[in-house]
């Protein structure tokens, strides 16, 4: 139902007269089930962009510049912290908002996971 009303919500903003140009996301995600997911979720409203590791997303913000980034955090070589970290980092990505998703619910995994994401910046 959410879903549905974003949708209206997003296509009656729109001149009717104007093509709508919907705002592009970016899916870092190495999970294909999940990927497959988010992207069917999110592909109604956004221009979805996905890829299935970090190397590869690094290479498509680059390219495309989206207006957001959502990306799992532990992934194989390059995990979406550091991925998050070349991000921001760069003058050309720097601006774009980045979402972390990640499976370790647990408080002491997260303060050890966001300790050394500020310890190391």
């Amino acid at each position: 139902m959410y879903e549905r009303e974003l949708k209206q919500e997003y296509e009656s903003d729109s001149d009717d007269h104007a093509p709508i140009e919907r705002q592009s996301i970016l899916i870092v995600e190495d999970n294909p089930e999940l990927r497959q997911f988010l992207t069917q979720c999110l592909g109604e409203v956004y221009h979805v962009i996905a890829c299935s590791d970090g190397p590869e997303g690094w290479e498509k913000a680059v390219e495309v510049i989206p207006d957001i980034v959502v990306s799992d955090i532990m992934m194989g070589d390059v995990s979406g912290l550091d991925l998050c970290r070349s991000l921001k980092t760069d003058e050309r990505t720097s601006q774009i908002p980045v979402i972390l998703l990640t499976a370790m619910a647990t408080k002491d995994n997260l303060t050890i996971l966001f300790g050394n994401l500020i310890e190391h910046p």
